[in-house]
């Protein structure tokens, strides 16, 4: 099917972790490398590690790349998207939306494997950190309009949202579906 969500979509993983509070607060971990071994995915190996800070309003994405990445959203709060961008592939186009960050419930790690795209909304100003597969090379990497008419991602609150040039830019994807094939 193409542009629906799908929230049991094949090869992104939403891993939780137990919480420890008391009263000077909270411990958790947010990473441990049995994680993506007890979920199916084998051989992930961690290459680099992102720090985005964006304002509330703000979206990033859709990128793929050819890595996978593994989120983490210590502070505020954003709405991810993950999206296959897998031309041929059966859940070509089909989607996931998850609400994390800092609140109650929303303390998780998502899972995106390379050849998926990946974008996220802010609701409030947001610190995002990412770990990936690979060491950046701007080689390979490809993206999508957040309002793509193929994808149809029904976000949650991005009416207006705050764009970068690069991803207001990019072309529909089904003028250029024969880039997305392979990657996975």
């Amino acid at each position: 099917m193409v542009g629906i969500q799908h929230p049991a979509l094949k090869g992104p993983q939403v891993i939780s972790h137990e919480m420890f509070n008391d009263s000077r607060g909270f411990f958790k971990y947010t990473f441990q490398a049995s994680d993506l071994l007890r979920v199916g995915v084998d051989g992930y190996e961690v290459r680099q590690m992102n720090h985005s800070y964006s304002l509330k309003n703000v979206l990033r994405g859709i990128h793929r790349e050819p890595w996978g990445k593994l989120i983490y959203v210590p502070s505020g709060i954003a709405e991810i998207c993950v999206v296959n961008l897998i031309a041929g592939h059966e859940e070509f186009a089909d989607y996931f939306l998850i609400t994390v960050g800092d609140f109650d419930g929303g303390r998780k790690a998502v899972y995106v494997p390379k050849g998926f795209g990946n974008a996220f909304h802010c609701l409030e100003d947001t610190h995002y950190i990412n770990l990936v597969s690979k060491e950046y090379k701007d080689e390979g990497r490809l993206g999508a309009c957040w309002d793509d008419p193929l994808l149809k991602i029904n976000w949650t609150h991005a009416k207006d949202p705050i764009l970068s040039r690069q991803d207001i830019a990019w072309p529909p994807l089904d003028k250029r579906i024969n880039d997305f094939v392979g990657l996975s």
